[in-house]
């Protein structure tokens, strides 16, 4: 988790073999604690994916996948309510003087998700692909061969190295 928690927003019970995140409005390049859980990518190449159910009822609001270095360096994949419709979409954030997220790339859902999105991110040393499926095992790239220099610690700073992780936001209500 990134921060200590100050609320219970994590539920490992209530559906047996699942995670279920509570979306807050705690951004990830915020001060507070997002909604968040992470673990280190360890190697150069690596991936990680997910069945996800989310349906986002707001404009704004968010969930999916991360490769996280730090609140101004790190690239999001999921399903966003884009202000009138779920779409997935992929963010970036590539500095410190950024004041908002940059969208690389966007393909609409049909409908609101009715089963699970499956989510991909796969690292390739200087070099990061994104999928996204609605069916098992029938990806479809949504961005081929992203900058992962953003996330080194040359470019963004730091010690820790880059992350991957669940991340879910709900717009102020």
């Amino acid at each position: 988790m990134l921060r200590t928690p100050r609320e219970q927003w994590v539920d490992l019970t209530t559906a047996p073999g699942s995670l279920i995140l509570r979306a807050r409005p705690e951004s990830l390049s915020g001060v507070g604690q997002p909604s968040l859980v992470l673990r280190r990518q360890q190697h150069g190449s690596a991936s990680v994916s997910t069945a996800m159910w989310y349906a986002p009822a707001r404009a704004g609001d968010k969930a999916g996948l991360v490769a996280f270095h730090n609140g101004s360096h790190y690239y999001f994949l999921g399903v966003v309510h884009d202000g009138t419709r779920p779409v997935i979409q992929l963010l970036r954030r590539a500095s410190r003087d950024a004041t908002a997220d940059s969208v690389l790339a966007s393909e609409p859902l049909s409908g609101p998700p009715s089963g699970p999105v499956y989510l991909r991110i796969r690292a390739r040393d200087k070099h990061y692909d994104f999928f996204y499926a609605t069916e098992p095992d029938v990806w479809k790239p949504l961005l081929q061969n992203a900058d992962g220099t953003i996330l080194s610690t040359k470019v963004a700073g730091g010690f820790v190295g880059t992350m991957f992780g669940m991340y879910a936001y709900g717009a102020t209500r």
